[in-house]
């Protein structure tokens, strides 16, 4: 969800700037910073190695980077690992009444995008060293941050090669001035050690036993237009929403998941981006659900032939309006003339309220539109419903970090392949097959080949299954 406790800025104290404004400052100064720096990298990797929820995990990452890095807002968001598509953010913004616009407009453009951040050098991008200064390069910047005052953004990417797991812009006042390259190298060396808690943060989800979380009140369809404003939705949205996001009293749920959903089609429509428009994300109990968002195509309509007293009506009306069309162009130019100066006052159209000279210079006369003609309407189509097996088997192995091999032994044990047939469809022996499962089960921390697929298919087991497992010995 996006909150979580306001964070003041960061201020330093009076004592230190009188201290480093000398010239044994000038020396001290990148001392203090340097050691500042090192700590900050030690306490986050202590955060790293904690066994905490998501949540947790970028609260206290935040806390320890802010002791050295200046920041006045934050957007902290998780990723579905292969479409990288934006979940579960974590946020301090002042701006979130303007969240479809923003959300919109991070999608919208490639600068600094995190995507391309993937492909870059450096998993850490500065908005202002990107643009050269002139931040109205910037969609996001001109659409939104300024009229909040940002001055600056770093960016920065958390991905492995496992997939992306997050990404997390810090926003700077223009009154502090830019990041700094330390800054950014600082945020650097961070970047895979958080990546690497991301990703076991998502795979601990799998760890508890699943719970059915299905709702019996029908498909979970909300409509949208280009401008991600919320149109309509099905009554069963609301129950799944509320699940998702508590709502704020007297508002509706809506998960920014659903918005940047719909971002991503618009950005892949546009060119920006070609990942899928669709996100999974973890609702409660070891259970995912899957975002997706998709444009509403526009099917033609097939109109019956009109009767020939029809057609001759419609021929009435046609001459009709070619006569009140010419009748309306008349009336322009007599008015017209009177504006010249040419005609009586009493043929001139009197002024507009708020306007000097009658009709503004770029508005031209037209024939009003018919009432019948339909209206805008909406065009994108968000969707949510309980992740796939195929799905979760994809994101369990991705979040654990199995082996390509690894990946392909879940696979066939998913469709209930014994040792024997595993090994001679993954042409190996045997005992290379179990050498693979003991790797697996030292990844997931599971114990036998029911336990793994339990976690990773998600399905419940009772007291008396797990009896009889026990009793079995199931193991590799």
């Amino acid at each position: 969800m996006i909150g979580g406790r306001g964070h003041p800025r960061f201020l330093g104290s009076a004592r230190r700037r009188e201290r480093t404004a000398g010239p044994t400052g000038r020396a001290y100064a990148p001392a203090v910073a340097g050691w500042a720096r090192t700590r900050a990298r030690e306490r986050i990797d202590e955060i790293c190695a904690s066994l905490v929820d998501a949540t947790a995990l970028r609260r206290g990452v935040l806390d320890a980077m802010r002791g050295v890095v200046e920041f006045d807002a934050f957007v902290w968001l998780l990723t579905d690992p292969v479409t990288t598509v934006g979940v579960a953010p974590f946020a301090q913004v002042p701006c979130l009444p303007e969240l479809p616009r923003l959300i919109k407009a991070k999608y919208g453009t490639g600068l600094n995008r995190w995507t391309t951040l993937m492909g870059a050098g450096s998993p850490v991008g500065l908005l202002r060293d990107t643009v050269g200064g002139a931040l109205i390069r910037s969609r996001v910047w001109r659409e939104v941050m300024s009229r909040h005052a940002v001055g600056d953004v770093a960016s920065t990417v958390f991905a492995d090669r496992f997939g992306c797991w997050g990404f997390l812009d810090l926003w700077r006042d223009e009154s502090r001035g830019p990041f700094s390259r330390a800054d950014a190298e600082f945020l650097t060396q961070v970047a895979p050690a958080v990546a690497t808690a991301l990703r076991l943060c998502q795979s601990r989800a799998f760890v508890e036993v699943a719970t059915p979380h299905r709702q019996e009140h029908g498909p979970v369809v909300l409509t949208l237009d280009d401008d991600l404003r919320i149109l309509s939705r099905t009554s069963a949205s609301k129950a799944w929403l509320e699940r998702l996001l508590p709502p704020v009293p007297s508002e509706q749920a809506v998960p920014a998941s659903v918005y940047n959903v719909a971002a991503q089609l618009l950005a892949a429509e546009s060119g920006v981006d070609d990942h899928p428009a669709s996100a999974r994300v973890h609702l409660a109990d070891g259970f995912w659900l899957t975002v997706r968002a998709a444009r509403l195509s526009e099917e033609p309509t097939r109109h019956p032939e009109p009767e020939p007293e029809v057609v001759r009506t419609a021929e009435v009306v046609r001459t009709a309006e070619v006569v009140r069309t010419a009748e309306v162009v008349r009336t322009a130019e007599v008015v017209r003339t009177a504006e010249l100066g040419g005609g009586p006052a009493s043929h001139r159209e009197p002024p507009r309220p708020g306007l000097s000279g009658g009709v503004p210079a770029d508005t031209v006369l037209s024939i009003d539109v018919p009432a019948y003609l339909p209206s805008v309407g909406p065009t994108l189509v968000v969707t949510i419903e309980e992740t796939s097996a195929a799905e979760r088997l994809e994101l369990f192995a991705r979040t654990f970090g199995l082996t390509p091999r690894e990946d392909e032994l879940l696979g066939l044990l998913a469709v209930g392949g014994d040792t024997r047939a595993i090994a001679r469809q993954m042409m190996v022996s045997e005992l290379t097959v179990q050498d693979h499962l003991k790797s697996i089960f030292g990844k997931t921390g599971a114990h036998d080949r029911v336990t793994v697929l339990s976690r990773a298919l998600g399905t419940r087991r009772g007291p008396a299954s797990a009896e009889r497992r026990s009793a079995d010995g199931d193991r590799a």
